[in-house]
């Protein structure tokens, strides 16, 4: 061995030992070896514990690219001649197909592996167009003992957390995390609610019409045959006026053919024919006045008027059977509950609750749900919810119809880790489509 080369181990030595990461003592043995044997390209690959792998260096590049074509190529190489066992040149057999050399480096190759403590491995490639020498791979075999040192040294710290041993601190921190992540808690939903009265009476229209005026205001007490809605008459006055007067024209004729009946027995024919039309007069007043009196819309039950404002109602045109307002109990109420769809599992007949109204935000009454509508609606929030129908639990007497407020219903049992992540794991499946 020469002067010179003996003087650039020394030196390749000191820069192996000076290195500050494991980067920076690939790259050092790399360029070190170069003044020692000559090459036109040198690459180190390192494997980490969890099967990835990486370039660590490339002789005279400084900036490495793990996605380009040439750092892809040389992982898999790396990769093949670990599970090929290689050690020193590299058989002609494997450098061909995808890893073909010619595109990225010469196809004289020797690789040197190496594993480092902790469990990770890899190797230094070198490649020229030249045959190599035994005594070249000599030279690079015994240098490669002091960079795997050095690198094994600079990766301790990282392996060193691998390889601690758990104390009985961090068992007892694990279990309590695992405690916490699968204990049992109840799938919960929150959701808008309203008090709603219970069985209330639908005043609607009776006839087609216009409204004139309604009578009561909203939440006004009303009782069993008080006027809460008056139409407009004004075609139902003239179609009884008509009816009327045809009735009395059809009577007059009736009774004088009646009377010529004593007198003119051909007319007698007659008497049958006008007594049909004298029945059908009949019932067209009797139609008319029907409508008439549809016009006034009373209550048919005690109870308070729910509607909107009587002024809006003015001169608004209705429909048969279209609801104008209800009438019901203010002592019978119940909860309606816009439940997301998205927490529809809480819902059975079992499934108990608290009710906070805005009101009272500090007082919880308890509801137990009694049913639900199958299919969601969509709200005017624009989501789409079950109407669920909630009874009380107590008394409730003191609570208004129309009051809202929050619903927190509480369903099965699941665990915590569940509980938490099933909205991430929802909203994760609806944008990428799983």
């Amino acid at each position: 061995m020469s002067h010179d080369t003996s003087a650039s181990q020394t030196a390749l030595g000191k820069q192996i030992f000076e290195a500050a990461d494991v980067q920076t003592a690939a790259s050092a043995f790399i360029q070190g070896s170069l003044l020692i044997v000559p090459f036109i390209q040198g690459a180190c690959v390192i494997r980490r514990l969890l099967g990835s792998s990486s370039v660590l260096a490339v002789s005279h590049v400084a900036d490495i690219e793990q996605s380009a074509p040439h750092g892809i190529w040389l992982r898999k190489l790396v990769k093949v001649f670990h599970a090929r066992k290689i050690s020193g040149r590299v058989p002609a057999d494997l450098l061909s197909g995808a890893h073909d050399p010619s595109k990225f480096a010469p196809g004289e190759m020797i690789f040197l592996p190496f594993d480092l403590r902790g469990g990770e491995s890899g190797g230094f490639v070198f490649m020229r167009a030249e045959p190599w020498h035994d005594d070249e791979i000599e030279r690079l075999t015994e240098l490669l003992p002091q960079v795997m040192t050095r690198m094994g040294f600079l990766r301790r710290p990282a392996l060193e957390i691998l390889k601690r041993k758990p104390k009985l601190k961090t068992y007892a921190v694990l279990a309590l995390l695992g405690v916490v992540l699968f204990f049992p808690v109840r799938h919960s939903s929150v959701a808008p609610v309203e008090v709603v009265p219970v069985e209330p009476s639908i005043v609607a229209s009776g006839i087609p019409g216009v409204v004139r005026a309604l009578q009561v205001g909203a939440n006004d007490a009303v009782t069993k045959g008080q006027i809460l809605v008056t139409l407009d008459d004004l075609d139902q006055k003239s179609k009884l006026a008509i009816s009327r007067r045809d009735l009395n024209v059809t009577e007059a004729e009736l009774r004088r053919l009646q009377q010529m009946g004593f007198i003119d027995p051909s007319q007698r024919f007659r008497l049958a024919e006008l007594e049909g039309q004298l029945r059908i007069r009949q019932l067209e007043v009797e139609r008319a006045e029907a409508e008439l009196e549809r016009t006034v819309i009373r209550a048919d039950r005690d109870g308070i008027a729910i509607c909107g404002d009587p002024l809006d109602w003015q001169g608004r045109p209705v429909q048969i059977g279209e609801r104008i307002m209800l009438i019901a109990d203010p002592r019978r109420t119940a909860a309606r509950i816009l439940v997301p769809a998205a927490d529809g599992t809480v819902l059975s007949t079992e499934t108990k609750g608290s009710v906070y109204l805005d009101s009272q935000p500090w007082r919880g009454h308890s509801v137990l749900v009694s049913h639900w509508l199958f299919e969601p609606e969509q709200t005017s929030l624009g989501i789409f919810a079950y109407r669920v129908q909630a009874i009380w639990t107590q008394n409730a007497n003191d609570l208004r119809i129309g009051m809202r407020g929050t619903a927190h219903l509480d369903g099965h049992y699941t665990p915590f880790i569940l509980h938490v992540l099933r909205r991430p794991i929802m909203l994760l499946r609806q944008v990428v489509s799983l």
